[in-house]
């Protein structure tokens, strides 16, 4: 059979008619190749890189041609995954919202870009071509007056090796001045000589604009904050004296006309005294509130126990009206503020030994280490608070009882908050009516922060023995 007829080639007329016109080309003399599909079997194909040679005889005539063929099935396949692959990267690359740019080094002072994605153009309103002199492309769209420093920066990047970070303006095709950040990561050779570098452009002018709106607001509500505690401030030294003038025209009132009052004037008296001396301890409470600071400048490395020791000795008389038995975990010493730290454990002491039951009191103070913070407790088996009033409770001036069932001005639970989140932590409570209540709160390891001489062992001390 002619070789066109073969099995091979004739289940197609058009793979017939290719094998024809290499046959002719190749009897004039031409080497042909091509691919095409031969059968091996009714449902077997193959792809194969077809060659068809002249073999030439005396006088340059052709004498035979010989037919060979290498399966390219795998090799074809391979190429198609490949070209799929540069497909579906090309489409990621494109659609991240940068520009995708990959440079390398040339003569040691050049860097060509190699690829840049076409998202160029949406952003800058240059397209990828447009880097073709990656020097004179610079030069045109960032901002004159970050030149240098962007220059600098990126030099410090190559010379480190390291991935870093710029934030430089950008002036697009439109003459608009956008905000970009360039995050780059340098490339290396076996050697780690750098080669080259990639990364993404980003326009990062909408975050910009907002991080300013927030730092403006910021410094507003810094200003107004500041302003509001210095009006708290002399406001409750203004308050003091005209309050201690009328408790004491009172009191003196009582005191020489004791004989002259009936029971009535001396009970108007009294609730009037009551209502200076509430609103001096308010006073007393705003003055504190307001001193409340996050500078750092006054922290100290204290110990917590020696604080703890201090608070008990202040409330001592009340300590013993009330039978209570207190006692604690071995406690850190921590970097704080001496005098915030104080004022915390004693508000929150003090408010266990004023919502206690008709039980004998019991508190525990604990300190727990954790992987960057202490965590300390204060649990009383008091009256309980209930779950609708968790958040409510480390509001200014929130109250859950009357004046008449538990003294105090609201601001208490309050000083703690501000004084644990100036420290950098959290405050929070668990609790259950008529079961009592623990408070937690956060304090972040300074890595100063140890036990004063051991470790804690899971034994208590009690202050109160």
């Amino acid at each position: 059979k002619p070789f066109y007829e073969t099995y091979w080639w004739s289940y197609s007329e058009e793979s017939q008619q290719r094998l024809k016109n290499a046959i002719q080309k190749a009897l004039k003399g031409e080497t042909v190749q091509y691919n095409v599909r031969v059968r091996l079997s009714d449902y077997n194909y193959i792809l194969i890189d077809f060659t068809l040679a002249p073999v030439f005889g005396p006088g340059k005539k052709v004498e035979y041609l010989i037919p060979s063929g290498i399966d390219v099935n795998e090799r074809t396949r391979l190429s198609m995954l490949l070209v799929q692959e540069q497909q579906r990267m090309a489409t990621i690359l494109n659609n991240i919202p940068g520009i995708v740019f990959e440079g390398t080094l040339h003569a040691g002072s050049s860097r060509p870009m190699s690829y840049i994605s076409d998202y160029s153009e949406k952003m800058l309103g240059y397209p990828p071509e447009s880097w073709a002199n990656e020097q004179e492309f610079w030069k045109q769209v960032l901002h004159p007056d970050d030149w240098e420093r962007a220059i600098q920066d990126a030099t410090e990047i190559y010379k480190s090796g390291k991935p870093g970070v710029l934030r430089f303006r950008c002036i697009t095709h439109d003459k608009r001045v956008i905000f970009t950040e360039a995050l780059i990561t340098v490339l290396t050779n076996d050697a780690n000589e750098v080669v080259g570098t990639c990364g993404v452009i980003m326009d990062i002018t909408e975050h910009k604009n907002l991080e300013d709106m927030l730092e403006a607001q910021a410094e507003d509500l810094k200003r107004s904050n500041k302003d509001l505690e210095q009006f708290a401030y002399f406001a409750s030294h203004d308050l003091q004296e005209p309050l201690r003038m009328v408790t004491s025209y009172l009191q003196l009132i009582e005191q020489r006309y004791a004989d002259k009052l009936d029971d009535d004037g001396r009970e108007f008296i009294n609730f009037a005294v009551d209502g200076s001396s509430r609103m001096k301890r308010l006073i007393n409470d705003l003055l504190t509130y307001s001193r409340v600071q996050r500078d750092q400048s006054d922290y100290a490395h204290i110990n917590v126990e020696d604080i703890v020791d201090r608070v008990l000795a202040n409330l001592k008389l009340t300590v013993e009206d009330t039978g209570a038995t207190i006692t604690h975990d071995p406690l850190p010493q921590i970097t704080a503020h001496e005098g915030q730290i104080f004022q915390l454990f004693q508000n929150l002491i003090g408010n266990a030994l004023k919502f206690r039951r008709d039980v004998p009191l019991e508190i525990h103070i604990g300190a727990q280490k954790q992987a960057n913070q202490w965590m300390f407790s204060v649990k009383d088996n008091g009256i309980g608070i209930g779950e609708e009033y968790t958040e409510r409770i480390f509001v200014i001036f929130q109250r859950l009882h009357s004046h008449s069932a538990y003294s105090g001005t609201g601001i208490g639970l309050a000083i703690c908050k501000k004084v644990v989140e100036t420290h950098g932590g959290r405050i929070w409570m668990e609790s259950a009516l008529g079961q009592g209540t623990t408070f937690y709160f956060t304090i972040p390891y300074s890595g100063k922060n140890t036990f004063k001489g051991y470790e804690h062992n899971g034994t208590s001390r009690n202050l109160t023995r």
